[in-house]
């Protein structure tokens, strides 16, 4: 059978995390869902382990567009835009929630295999003759706050990227590709810019049921940016702003006021358009009212699936994404210190040069990636053991925030520079191994009464206790109490946190 070929096309979606929790076919721990509903976080909040400004009005443009690329007399009302006007929409299309969010980094994982499943008012639409199964990556979106509707404080956005394949299901591929090339493509794009969503940044993100009723899953429909001006003042900025100011610079200033808002007057004009298109439609997806209901809380997008008979197939019910480094719901919740580990180590893999061999993936559970050994209640990473895996680069400093590591081997590898002093932050360390590598500089002081290590065969001297530098007691007022400063005999012992939102580390 003859295979046709279909333009790979990208297309946007998200899916609710929350869900794998309750599946009819889990046996796992019932998760209220409802009890992790997200908190408001204010504009311009980096997330952790970012660099990013989330706001920085210099940041490269998003110049994408809500359902069509014509910018017509007008830009497109925030209106047209919950509806995906001006194109005659598919009942399914409207945008059910908005939420202000930003794309989490280093959360990309990617799947393959799930038939594509239109649902039966598109069946028409798409007309096969060969049976088409996708490649799909996800990444997580903290959601700082719900413009339109309400849910939880992470959503997962799925990415689709559209193989089709015959009868014996093999991929359509180039002469000499794999479907894992497809997947690290996919990788690679959605680490840097997610057509549209860009790590770190702050966006204002519409979201649907996807067409693509393989998978419960929300659909990604396009975002306005978040900047902060010069004066501070926050504002939401038009997908097609950057599209007008370049392609119609005669008109643009004209329609600034719709191209840039105060974030406060988005919030109340998406409030206002979507409280008329409720009361014109009852509250459905479209004027029939035979259509299903608009979904207002992401959590209970199960109950539209359901509507919509996805899970009128039981041996085919949709498929769920992979959850970020194997970790499900309740330990998400319940043990955030192993999904900083988690990110930790996705971090120190980007410092070491020559890791083909390592799996480190969020696509992959924690507990299975090369090396790793998770133990512990709550769990967390204990074990470290990377001897003879052709490793390059430098010893990540980040490793010194695994706080309950016992043991770390990076021995027999090809790795240089210093010995990080975050090291000896690892207080529960009992064994450490580096030999067999091209260390510089001293050896951590607090490294030295490790129970077990082969330290001595680096030929490098400890480091000499720091000595504090323009330090003072400063100036004795009223209530106050004498200080005065003076070495530690072994700084690198003592370690100075910071937490956020009352975490455990």
């Amino acid at each position: 059978m003859a295979v046709r070929i279909i333009q790979p096309a990208l297309v946007l979606a998200v899916l609710i995390l929350l869900a794998a929790c309750d599946s009819p076919q889990s046996n796992a721990t019932k998760v209220d869902v409802n009890d992790y509903l997200a908190e408001e976080i204010p504009p311009c909040t980096p997330v952790p382990d970012s660099s990013v400004d989330p706001c920085d009005p210099d940041a490269p443009p998003i110049e994408m567009g809500i359902g069509h690329r014509d910018l017509g007399d007008e830009p497109l009302t925030i209106r047209q835009m919950l509806n995906d006007d001006p194109n005659p929409p598919p009942p399914s299309w409207p945008t059910h929630l908005m939420l202000r969010g930003t794309y989490l980094p280093r959360t990309v994982r990617c799947t393959s295999g799930d038939l594509f499943h239109p649902p039966s008012h598109l069946q028409d639409e798409f007309d096969y003759d060969v049976n088409p199964r996708a490649i799909k990556c996800y990444v997580d979106v903290r959601t700082n706050a719900y413009i339109v509707g309400s849910g939880p404080s992470t959503l997962t956005v799925m990415v689709f990227r559209w193989v089709y394949w015959d009868y014996e299901y093999t991929p359509y591929l180039e002469e000499g590709q794999t479907e894992q090339d497809l997947i690290e493509e996919d990788r690679h794009l959605f680490e840097t810019a997610m057509n549209g969503l860009f790590p770190g940044r702050e966006h204002i993100i519409g979201l649907a049921p996807s067409v693509d009723l393989s998978s419960e899953a929300w659909r990604f429909l396009g975002s306005w940016d978040v900047q902060r001006r010069e004066d501070g003042t926050v504002i939401a900025v038009h997908p097609d702003r950057d599209l007008w100011r370049r392609l119609r610079p005669d008109d643009y200033q004209s329609h600034l006021s719709a191209l840039e808002m105060e974030l406060s007057a988005f919030t109340q004009a998406v409030t206002t358009a979507n409280q008329e298109r409720v009361t014109e439609y009852g509250g459905r997806i479209g004027a029939d009212s035979s259509l299903p209901m608009l979904v207002t809380n992401a959590n209970q997008l199960r109950e539209y699936y359901v509507e919509v008979g996805t899970y009128d197939d039981p041996d085919n019910p949709p498929a769920q994404p992979p959850p970020p480094c194997g970790l499900a719901v309740p330990d998400q919740v319940n043990n955030p210190g192993l999904m900083r580990d988690c990110i930790t180590l996705l971090t120190a893999k980007d410092r070491l040069r020559g890791t083909g061999t390592l799996n480190w993936s969020v696509d992959t559970a924690i507990a299975s990636w090369d090396g790793i050994t998770t133990g512990g209640t709550p769990s967390r990473v204990t074990k470290l053991l990377l001897s003879s895996k052709s490793l390059t680069g430098t010893i990540p400093a980040e490793l010194g925030n695994l706080f309950e590591l016992t043991h770390l081997n990076l021995s027999s590898n090809s790795l240089t520079g210093d010995i990080p002093n975050e090291l000896g932050w690892l207080q529960n360390l009992e064994e450490i191994r580096l030999s067999g590598n091209s260390l510089t500089g001293c050896i951590p002081l607090a490294l030295k009464d490790v129970t077990t290590n082969d330290l001595s065969s680096l030929n490098l001297l400890y480091c000499a206790p720091p000595a504090p530098d323009g330090l003072s007691a400063g100036i004795p007022g009223e209530n106050s109490v004498p200080l005065s400063w003076s070495a530690a005999s072994d700084a690198s012992q003592y370690r100075v946190e910071r937490y956020a939102g009352g975490l455990d580390p």
